[in-house]
């Protein structure tokens, strides 16, 4: 996840909202902010890295507007948000809030599930509350007031598994073997991002608050 850090020249400060996944990554920087909701991701992660200096631990819900004073005291140059944005309703006041909450020149960087084409029984199992299309995020991230740097695809080959699954046999959940056979084939999958001329199962959206 390197690309997504600050490459400025300063000391990085990162704010990741993710299980811990790539947490773990950031963690290397120079002062990292970890959020996420009560008794899931703060307790456990401030158990396991709370004898590190530069990791800062703590509660932050996106649909508690007075939750954002944290973020902005903070004064991160990177957010990272893995998984998030399709579980709100109201995504694009989030967006708003989050862009009125970091200082100007911060990168934002999103992650979420591609084509509403693939929404399926297990979407809303899960609570997503949408699959994205790359027109829909970009215009959600303008409004609230971002630029847009890039987007990009990836996953490109769990696309035909997820229709398979998901679509056509409406599967309700991801069994341990699925997983275990996901992991193995990873390498390949990178490989086949860069080669298959599909769009892929989720999107990322690199954007920044003007200056």
């Amino acid at each position: 996840m390197t690309p997504f850090a600050s490459t400025s020249g300063r000391a990085s400060r990162n704010w990741a909202r993710a299980r811990g996944n790539l947490s773990k990554l950031l963690k290397q920087r120079a002062s990292v902010l970890v959020t996420g909701l009560p008794g899931f991701l703060p307790g456990r992660t401030a158990r396991k890295w709370s004898h590190l200096p530069n990791v800062r631990v703590e509660r932050l819900d996106l649909l508690n507007h007075t939750d954002y004073q944290l973020l902005t005291e903070f004064k991160t140059d990177t957010v990272v948000c893995l998984n998030v944005l399709e579980h709100i309703e109201d995504d694009l006041g989030v967006l708003k809030r989050l862009h009125d909450s970091v200082p100007a020149g911060c990168r934002v960087v999103f992650l979420v599930p591609f084509n509403q084409k693939l929404y399926s029984r297990f979407d809303r199992e899960i609570g997503h509350y949408r699959r994205y299309s790359k027109a829909e995020l970009e215009a959600k991230m303008r409004s609230a007031g971002l630029n847009v740097e890039s987007q990009f695809f990836f996953n490109k080959a769990g696309v035909i598994a997820w229709w398979v699954g998901n679509k056509l046999l409406g599967q309700r959940s991801i069994t341990a073997w699925q997983l275990r056979v996901y992991n193995f084939l990873t390498p390949l999958f990178r490989v086949l991002d860069h080669v298959l001329p599909i769009q892929g199962l989720s999107t990322v959206v690199v954007a920044t608050k003007a200056a």
